[in-house]
């Protein structure tokens, strides 16, 4: 028993050190990723005692912290997809107002929206120099990614719509839905641009290149100081080169943003930020600033996971097989080990095939590769601790 409680003692330090190393190297942004949850639709209509299924991913930079909640509803009347009462992926952090809550965002791939398909992962992907989630549909006609990242001390949240068609990709096209401020339909909203203001009440088409940062504001609501009663609003930047038609309806309830990508163009990319801290003056006067730099980031960034390229596999796994001789006197984890290498060997060479022909990389094998690399994290520090005892 007390061979036992130094082992997994050992273990936990070790765990430790790594952390605390990982936090000295500088700012770093946390990933989480919650379990799925079931509850109730209540009396919503067309929902009556159908299960809710819910899972919440947060990611926070230091500079902001937001929630990204899926959401759906898989009772079997909907079957062979699910139903999205209230939208898909909302927004309930860092405020539960602006970007909607229960879902701000809709990904439509050739006219069909993907949020009727089943979700086929929420994955973790970065944690630390960078963060990020990405959820995953397979469909019939494409694969649909959508990827949110942060950066260290940044408040912005980059996005990436992503389409791998199986055939023509006739259209891509993005949605998205703010409440500013409150939730109420008594107020004054607006939609800012970089050349103009519209009133609810208006919907208009968006020029690209003038107009690539649109902010969602409440002037009757307006926050005022850092004792206002009222957060501020929420806005988004976009890539003029990736559209091809985009406009906002200015309600006097929501505000519905409507992104079109260019013709065979298989992303979508935006930059996404929650003005709940800043008055509309300074949250425009902070984006007007920034929207070179913003653009800039924006376009340069690399959304896919490093950790599905292998970057890192090669340093990794000659360390494991050095110490692996040690675990010979414990059959299991000697066995384990071996067989996820082996695996995270494989399966590498497969995507990087698939990358190489420019060909969509498999689904089914990212999950297996990413499954393995977490057995691998997880009896790694085993491994640590007997090779430490067989020196």
């Amino acid at each position: 028993m007390r061979a036992a409680g130094a082992y997994a003692l050992a273990c936990a330090l070790a765990a430790w050190t790594v952390r605390a190393a990982a936090a000295d190297e500088g700012p770093q942004v946390v990933v989480e990723v919650g379990p799925k949850r079931v509850a109730s639709w209540g009396n919503h209509p067309g929902h009556v005692q159908h299960p809710r299924h819910t899972i919440l991913a947060t990611l926070d930079s230091g500079a902001e912290r937001y929630g990204l909640r899926y959401s759906c509803c898989p009772h079997p009347s909907h079957a062979p997809g699910v139903a999205t009462p209230e939208g898909y992926i909302g927004m309930p952090l860092p405020t539960s107002v602006n970007w909607y809550h229960n879902g701000f965002l809709r990904i439509v791939v050739n006219g069909r929206d993907i949020g009727t398909t089943p979700l086929a992962a929420l994955r973790r992907g970065e944690t630390g120099r960078r963060g990020s989630v990405q959820f995953v549909w397979r469909r019939a006609d494409a694969d649909v990614r959508a990827t949110f990242l942060m950066l260290p001390q940044d408040p912005t949240l980059y996005f990436e719509a992503t389409a791998h068609p199986k055939g023509e990709l006739r259209s891509l096209e993005v949605a998205l839905t703010a409440y500013p401020v409150a939730y109420v339909s008594n107020a004054d909203r607006w939609a800012i641009t970089p050349r103009r203001g519209i009133q609810q009440g208006h919907k208009e088409t968006l020029d690209p290149a003038a107009e690539p940062w649109l902010l969602c504001q409440d002037h009757a609501l307006a926050r005022s100081s850092d004792t206002s009663p009222h957060p501020g609003g929420c806005g988004l930047q976009l890539l003029p080169a990736e559209i091809d038609e985009a406009r906002v309806e200015v309600h006097s309830y929501p505000v519905q943003v409507h992104l079109k990508a260019k013709p065979g163009l298989r992303r979508l990319r935006l930059a996404i930020w929650d003005f709940h801290k800043r008055t509309n003056r300074d949250a425009e006067r902070w984006v007007r600033s920034r929207a070179s730099a913003t653009a800039a980031a924006l376009a340069s960034l690399d959304f896919t996971n490093p950790v599905l390229r292998g970057e890192a596999w090669p340093q990794l796994r000659a360390h494991l097989m050095k110490i692996l001789p040690s675990a010979k006197g414990y059959p299991k984890l000697h066995a384990d080990v071996t067989r996820h290498v082996e695996r995270v060997d494989a399966l590498l060479a497969q995507l990087r095939a698939a990358a190489a022909k420019g060909t969509a990389t498999p689904l089914d094998a990212e999950d297996r590769l990413l499954e393995s690399l977490d057995a691998l994290a997880r009896r790694r520090w085993e491994l640590e601790f007997v090779a430490l005892f067989a020196e």
